[in-house]
């Protein structure tokens, strides 16, 4: 029997415009806020993590600058002073060719936060979705879909690398498009054991037998509470990405010349390591910074999610 909603001011259904939230979305919505900021508290309050956020945040600093304003002459020759030191007008010293090493140092901190975040869009866009979609409806297509996921895990990541960019020709966004193929399983599965163990609680529940939709679950329900240990994992791709990056720009395949990534310096100050080696040493000590910053925000954040009461999932 279906019953006429309620009419207030001669107009059927304006008292649904005023109708109190559902149960269940009034309890996720006031639960959520609570617990980010708890969140953030119980992260900030370890040093190392602290300290590498600022450090991850100088980065992207610095990336957003050079791409806004590209103040930098990174490829300006200057034959006259080839190979020098450190100095005051070089403050990290000149190549072979007399290119200031510190310029482009800050243009390859643009090109190497370019690949790690062109390389975590891929695994996110690959594996987030089908993750929720696995865990939240099990049955045969979670089936198929993990079965897809431990295809990709048994691959070779190196060699499919290798393969997507000798089919599209070297560049940075199919090295990274590559190693994004390679590493989506991972973060597919991280997320889809948390929805599996989401779909079950009480919450939800009440949202199916109020008769919300299943978008509306996973997307209000399930979503936000996945946000945590997606974050985890996201520090660690991060990490991933930017050692990739490095590597392939490394072997030249990828960014290529003139511009240059931190792995790409490395590669040209390699030949040059006995007699000049800033040209390899000072991007390689911003790239294990970098690294071990993300590493250090992927635990803090891990730490920060058990203190709250919560079981951290592995990454």
């Amino acid at each position: 029997m279906s019953v006429e909603p309620t009419r207030k001011n001669g107009r059927p259904g304006a008292a649904l415009a005023t109708a109190p939230a559902p149960v269940f979305a009034v309890g996720a919505a006031r639960r959520a806020p609570s617990s980010r900021r708890g969140l953030a508290r119980a992260f900030f309050a370890q040093p190392l993590p602290a300290l590498a956020t600022a450090y991850i945040a100088l980065i992207g600093f610095i990336a957003l600058w050079v791409w806004i304003f590209n103040p930098l002459q990174p490829n300006a020759l200057d034959l006259s002073y080839v190979l020098q030191g450190p100095s005051p007008s070089h403050i990290f010293g000149t190549d072979q060719l007399g290119r200031d090493v510190f310029s482009r140092m800050l243009h390859a901190t643009l090109i190497s936060v370019e690949g790690t975040l062109e390389g975590v869009g891929v695994v996110v866009a690959l594996g987030l979705l089908p993750a929720l979609v696995a865990g939240y409806f099990g049955g045969r297509i979670d089936a198929v879909l993990v079965r897809v996921a431990d295809a990709f895990i048994v691959f070779p990541g190196i060699i499919l690398a290798i393969a997507v960019v000798g089919i599209l020709g070297p560049s940075l966004a199919h090295a990274m498009l590559a190693v994004g193929i390679v590493a989506w399983p991972g973060l597919f599965r991280v997320v889809r054991g948390t929805v599996f163990q989401v779909r079950e609680e009480a919450y939800v529940a009440a949202a199916r037998t109020m008769g919300a939709s299943h978008w509306y679950i996973i997307t209000h329900q399930i979503l936000p509470v996945v946000l945590t240990p997606l974050f985890v994992n996201l520090a660690l791709v991060a990490s991933v990405m930017l050692l990739a990056e490095a590597g392939l720009s490394f072997i030249g395949l990828g960014i290529q010349p003139p511009y240059a990534s931190w792995g790409s310096m490395i590669s040209d100050g390699e030949r040059f390591l006995g007699v000049q080696p800033w040209l390899a040493v000072f991007p390689g000590i911003a790239i294990t910074l970098a690294a071990l910053s993300f590493n250090t925000i992927s635990d803090g954040l891990s730490r920060a999610y058990t203190r709250r009461g919560l079981s951290a999932p592995d990454a």
